[in-house]
């Protein structure tokens, strides 16, 4: 036999409130008497369950380490080197607890040139696709394991990214931040001046944390739809606009370009081409010789151009500023002969 206690013993006798017992015939005195009784048979028997019961330990784990990952690149347009290098991020700030940041640009003034052809919202797109049939833990790679923003200020957005997930009330041991690159030199060093604001930034809500703040290059490999070199995005680009200048269109497309973009080939392929429509054939050639820009127009810039005036000989162009000081020379010479003349 069980020697704990019948947690329903109590000074409340239930018997006194048989089922078939009519309630209608007590007094209101009486009511009251039997709800007093009922309130005080809860409260017992809450407080002996509680005694019975074991206690409940609350353990809550004191965060000291947090981890920041982001890549900055154009992506115009993305390859399977921009790819390796975005799976590298996921996997690694996947396995520190982290969500990744990638900041993709666009190009000055986000208009489409001829080596800033993609427009944001079409390499997300990609990226979000070609991600997916990448996996983490046999788990596909999705959206909500990163986040894509378009690049405006990458000194100011990864601080942003630094700050909003370092909390006040927390006291950090450690905080490390890496930029995951291209295997590009220029990738790692022209975009130190982010790395160098992150870190400040970690500093001054973190004085007291070991911050620790560097580069991880994932360096280019042959490419699967090349097999002998890296994929190129400047080598792309060209093989549409020589493509153009041959009269050549999509379906005549480099097949191993067209194997990578899949479903989303055409749509690569048209974004590319449409700076090139608008140019003449000599500006498509030697962009493509010299990978210079043509100088915009100024129909293209929407800028009226500046056209000086004649004003014949040495003569001033009459502004207001010297029409007002010619009525003041003319009336002081009209006075003087006035004055003349009386005397």
């Amino acid at each position: 036999m069980s020697s704990q206690p019948d947690l329903h013993e109590s000074s409340y006798d239930p018997s006194a409130y048989p089922a078939s017992q009519d309630a209608y015939g007590m007094t209101e005195e009486t009511k009251d008497l039997k709800r007093e009784q009922f309130r005080t048979y809860l409260h017992s028997l809450i407080d002996n369950t509680i005694e019975q019961e074991d206690t409940i330990e609350l353990v809550i784990p004191t965060t000291t380490n947090k981890h920041f990952f982001y890549f900055i690149g154009r992506l115009n347009p993305p390859h399977d080197g921009h790819i390796a290098a975005l799976e590298a991020l996921i996997h690694k700030a996947n396995a520190a607890g982290s969500e990744p940041l990638i900041l993709l640009g666009s190009g000055p003034g986000k208009l489409q040139t001829l080596d800033n052809p993609i427009p944001f919202s079409l390499k997300r797109e990609f990226i979000e696709s070609k991600l997916s049939e990448k996996e983490i833990g046999g788990m596909p790679i999705v959206p909500n394991m990163y986040h894509i923003e378009e690049m405006a200020s990458p000194a100011g957005q990864v601080s942003a990214y630094v700050m909003g997930s370092l909390e006040d009330n927390i006291n950090y041991d450690e905080i490390t931040i890496t930029h995951v690159a291209g295997g590009k030199d220029e990738d790692t060093t022209k975009l130190a001046f982010a790395l160098n604001a992150a870190r400040k930034t970690a500093e001054s809500i973190q004085p007291g944390a070991q911050i620790t703040a560097s580069t991880f290059a994932v360096e280019a490999k042959p490419s699967a739809s090349l097999s002998d070199q890296p994929m190129s995005a400047t080598q792309v680009r060209k093989s549409v606009y020589n493509d153009y200048l041959e009269g050549k269109g999509f379906d005549e497309w480099n097949p191993q370009y067209k194997e990578f973009y899949g479903t989303m080939a055409h749509q690569i392929y048209d974004a590319i081409l449409a700076p090139a429509l608008g140019l003449k054939r000599e500006q498509v050639l030697d962009y493509i010789k010299t990978g210079q820009l043509p100088k915009p127009s100024s129909e293209s810039t929407g800028k009226k151009q500046r056209t000086s005036k004649k004003t014949g000989g040495n003569r001033k162009h009459r502004t207001h500023k010297n029409k007002k000081q010619s009525i003041y020379n003319k009336t002081v010479r009209r006075n003087k002969r006035r004055t003349l003349r009386k005397q």
